[in-house]
């Protein structure tokens, strides 16, 4: 009876992760996206039909993403298609890689139990499910990270010198791939803290790797583009306005960085991840664990840092690597309460369903256009649209409103000469509204949701009249209207 009790024991955990790994692979794999949803993803569909990789890196944005750049160009030639998902799919791919070496990782430092029950909140956080869903490059930077961080842990543990230079690879890709990257690696310290047996010579063997990634990066990306990482991680971050990452620290500007970092927890990570934080530090503050106080103190710095400004797409993603944080909070709580943790997990999941829903019905953006359409534009008509409707709609006589009051004053100019010419003139809700109340994706932007008293041309459509042409009952915020003289 003894043996048959080891032998069920050993069956379930062994099957446990066995359908951990299945329910992860069936939500990835069977609901990856045949859109692109989000600001990039149509720029990054379009590119992948590129014939020369380095004319797709002078056409692409600032920062330009190079390692995701070739691969969905490779993807393209290897499973060719016209939508979305053979893109996806390499989001997928990588999650997957993610999950399978963030269980590595944990189970080194800490055991297979924590490890293990810190994989099925990452399933259900709704960040880390569309970023590994969508035509997003977050799920490589986090796999580079992730494996950068286990190879040096093993390298540590056996003095290899082959780990030291695999992790140098990961890291410097991670980089190479996307600059603003480097804020994260203070949580490589967070990990080497974590070691068993830590040896001073650790810090010098991490300061050594990181200054190598960041000469190997800096030298490839000033041969591809003739800029230097510094340049272009000062442009990645003064580019979103004021919130610049190292200036700025105003009280006002610390409580907005709390409040959206509050948001991503809240929006991308449910509620159940905040009540899990503050288990986890009431925990270790109550046993006065020094390394976890440190190792938490290592992963908040660089999440807030990137909560700090604003940017479309997906807001939240630059902080994605936060979520790795989060399942280990999880798991520690399963290790001292186990009720609270089911609890917890059974408040994510809940919240992570209508999000997957809205991903499986029609796209807002093919909502909107159809809705477009229906009011027939001529050539001497104009359509105003928002910023954040220009990467996916694309129409006749189409001006769109930017982050730019000199831009948005020359489009109420064009109105008003167009009306006075007798011209049919229309708007979207979305442009009306702007910046606020945007659609990012399938749900409304968690930092547009202001007044809308606000907008850029609230004054100016104050005396005009405004008549509702073509609109969706269910999708109040994609109405199109005619903008008239009163």
């Amino acid at each position: 009876m003894l043996f048959l009790n080891k032998v069920r024991k050993y069956f379930f955990r062994k099957n446990k992760l066995f359908l951990i790994f299945i329910i992860y692979i069936v939500s990835r794999f069977f609901f990856l996206a045949k859109y692109p949803f989000f600001y990039d993803s149509p720029e990054y569909l379009r590119e992948s039909f590129s014939s020369n990789f380095f004319s797709s890196l002078q056409r692409s944005h600032e920062s330009i993403h190079p390692v995701y750049l070739f691969l969905i160009q490779l993807f393209q030639r290897i499973i060719p298609g016209e939508n979305a998902w053979n893109l996806s799919l390499i989001s997928g791919l990588f999650g997957l890689g993610s999950f399978i070496l963030f269980f590595l990782l944990v189970r080194k430092l800490f055991n297979e139990k924590t490890a293990l029950y810190s994989l099925i909140p990452l399933i259900f956080f709704k960040h880390i499910w569309l970023i590994e869903t969508n035509i997003l490059y977050e799920s490589i930077n986090n796999f580079f990270l992730i494996a950068g961080i286990l190879s040096f842990i093993y390298f540590l543990s056996n003095k290899k010198i082959y780990l030291f230079i695999l992790s140098l690879i990961f890291l410097s890709l991670g980089i190479l791939n996307f600059t603003g990257l480097i804020i994260w690696f203070i949580s490589i310290l967070s990990f080497v803290l974590l070691k068993k047996r830590f040896d001073k010579k650790d810090y010098f063997y991490l300061i050594i790797g990181v200054l190598i990634c960041l000469i190997i990066v800096n030298k490839i990306i000033f041969e591809i583009s003739g800029i230097s990482v510094v340049l272009r991680l000062t442009t990645l971050y003064k580019s979103y306005g004021t919130n610049i990452l190292l200036k700025d620290y105003s009280f006002l500007d610390i409580l907005r960085m709390f409040r959206n970092a509050f948001l991503i927890l809240l929006n991308g990570y449910s509620v159940a991840s905040l009540f899990s934080i503050i288990i986890f530090i009431f925990l270790i503050l109550k046993e006065k664990n020094k390394k976890m106080m440190l190792f938490s103190f290592f992963f908040l710095i660089p999440f807030l840092l990137s909560s700090k400004f604003w940017y479309g797409g997906l807001y939240g993603r630059y902080s994605s690597f936060i979520a790795y944080f989060l399942a280990l909070t999880f798991s520690f709580v399963y290790l001292k309460f186990k009720r609270i943790y089911f609890v917890l997990l059974f408040i994510l999941i809940v919240s992570f369903i209508p999000t997957f829903i809205r991903y499986q019905q029609t796209p807002v953006f093919l909502i909107q256009d159809n809705l477009i359409k229906k009011i027939d534009i001529k050539n001497s008509d104009i359509i105003i649209l928002s910023d954040y409707q220009r990467p996916q709609l694309d129409f006749l006589n189409s001006y769109f409103l930017l982050p730019d009051q000199n831009r948005n004053k020359e489009i109420e100019n064009l109105i008003t000469s167009k009306l006075s010419a007798k011209s049919r003139v229309f708007i979207t809700k979305q442009a009306i509204n702007y910046p606020y109340w945007q659609y990012d994706g399938q749900e409304i932007h968690i930092i547009s949701k202001g007044n809308i008293n606000k907008a850029s041309l609230n004054n100016y459509l104050s005396n005009k009249e405004l008549k509702l042409v073509s609109f969706n009952k269910e999708y109040p915020y994609l109405d199109v209207y005619e903008i008239k003289s009163k």
